[in-house]
C-alpha cells in the first residue's frame, strides 16, 4: 500500500481520491475500459446484458466486494475495512488454513496452470472463515463428506465432487510436510452425476458451428475455428503461438 491512510484503517476525507495507477485494457470487440492495478485488488470484468463490459473489484484476501468508483474515497473506505476484516481473520496456527497457505506458497501450486489454480482459489475461498478455526489434523473422512453434501446443496455436483478432489490433494500435500499423518480424502467418494441434469459440453452439429460462425467477429472466429476444427481446449488456444505453423500444417500437443 502507497497510502497511509489504507494502511492505518483511517477513515478517508470527503473528497478525498486514492491516487493509484490505472491500466487500459480491450476486449476482443475493441471496447475499452479503464481498470485499477492494484497489488492486493482483483478486478473481474463481466460482460452485461446491454453489451457493455463492468469491472467488479475484490480485496483479494478475502475477495470482500469493494465499491465500484476505485477513485472514491467509499473505496478506500471499504478497502481499509476489508483489510481490517482479513486482518483479523488471521488463521491459527495447524490450521487448515495455515495448511493452505503453505500450499499456495509451494511450487506444487505455484507450477501449476494459471486457470487449475483459479479453481482450486474457488474451492479455498468457498471453506470461509471456518477453514482458519479447525485444525488440519482435526480433519476426518466425516467432515469431508459433510462439506462435499453442502456443496452440493448450494453449487450442484460438479463443485461438491471438486471440494472432495481439492481437499484429498492438498492434504495428501500435508501428509508430505507434516500437517497430519494420512489423508482422510482418500476413502471419500464422489457424487454420481444425477440422471435428470442436461447434458454439459455438447458437441455442436455443422448447423450451429456455421451459425456461431456467421455471428463471431473476426477475432473470435479463431478462437473457434481453434477449438471446433482442431480440437483445441481454450488454454492450448490462447497459448498457440505462429511458430506452430510448419510446411502449411498445425502443429501442437
Amino acid at each position: 500500500m502507497t497510502c497511509a491512510r489504507l494502511t492505518s484503517g483511517l477513515t478517508a476525507a470527503p473528497g478525498w481520491r486514492i491516487n493509484q495507477p490505472m491500466t487500459d485494457k480491450t476486449n476482443l470487440h475493441g471496447q475499452t475500459s479503464r481498470v485499477l492495478k492494484m497489488r492486493g485488488i482483483k478486478p473481474v470484468r463481466r460482460k452485461l446484458a446491454d453489451g457493455r463490459t463492468k469491472t467488479y473489484y475484490y480485496y483479494r484476501a478475502n475477495m470482500a466486494r469493494l465499491p465500484d468508483d476505485p477513485q472514491s474515497a467509499a473505496f478506500a473506505e471499504a478497502l481499509a475495512r476489508a483489510k481490517r476484516h482479513a486482518e483479523a481473520m488471521q488463521p491459527r496456527d495447524g490450521s487448515l488454513e495455515a495448511m493452505i497457505a503453505a500450499y499456495r506458497a509451494s511450487p506444487e501450486f505455484t507450477g501449476l496452470a494459471r486457470l487449475t489454480r483459479r479453481d482450486y482459489e474457488c474451492v479455498f475461498l468457498w471453506l470461509g472463515p471456518a477453514a482458519g478455526v479447525v485444525l488440519a489434523g482435526d480433519i476426518t473422512a466425516p467432515d469431508i463428506i459433510l462439506l462435499r453434501d453442502k456443496a452440493m446443496s448450494q453449487k450442484g455436483f460438479r463443485f461438491a465432487n471438486y471440494v472432495v478432489q481439492v481437499l484429498r490433494l492438498t492434504l495428501s500435500w500435508g501428509v508430505l510436510r507434516g500437517w497430519r499423518a494420512d489423508n482422510p480424502g482418500k476413502g471419500v467418494p464422489l457424487l454420481k452425476r444425477p440422471r435428470d441434469l442436461a447434458p454439459r459440453n455438447r458437441a455442436w452439429d455443422w448447423a450451429e458451428f456455421r451459425a456461431v460462425w456467421n455471428a463471431a467477429s473476426p477475432d473470435l472466429r479463431l478462437m473457434v475455428a481453434l477449438g471446433g476444427l482442431a480440437g483445441m481446449r481454450q488454454g492450448d488456444a490462447v497459448k498457440i503461438r505462429w511458430e506452430a505453423i510448419r510446411n502449411g500444417m498445425l502443429h501442437w500437443q
